[in-house]
């Protein structure tokens, strides 16, 4: 996990997941790849397919070798097509995660030095059948 994203609340996105080593996850909101990277560590013969239009997130996708995982530049609305075209016809998890990034929150500081406010983040899952 690099030190640009921390994900918060991952030993419960893990737990709600429920991981089964050879499903179909979906990340809706790759970001800084924390969440995703744990989910690769449980899937052996799965498929990660995420997305993010970001391109920061781009680059931090660009480290992931995994053969399981496949990075969507593209918002999540498009996902249920991308899924579509591309045979998915089950999908065991997915999560979407809204985050205010301190790489996305940059405010001017007392002696006008870039600053940061930290970040949020609420995450949720849902098994899907």
């Amino acid at each position: 996990m690099s030190d640009y994203h921390v994900p918060v609340m991952l030993d419960e996105c893990l737990k709600g997941l429920n991981i089964e080593p050879g499903g179909t996850y979906v990340d809706a909101t790759f970001g800084g790849g924390g969440h995703s990277r744990a989910i690769l560590e449980k899937i052996k013969d799965g498929k990660l397919i995420v997305f993010d239009q970001d391109p920061d997130a781009r680059k931090e996708a660009e480290m992931i070798k995994e053969r399981s995982f496949t990075f969507c530049q593209a918002n999540f609305k498009y996902l249920k097509k991308y899924l579509k075209l591309n045979g998915i016809s089950k999908v065991h998890g997915s999560w979407p995660t809204l985050e205010f990034h301190r790489t996305r929150l940059i405010l001017p500081s007392v002696d006008s030095q870039p600053g940061w406010m930290g970040h949020w983040t609420c995450a949720w899952t849902k098994k899907i059948r």
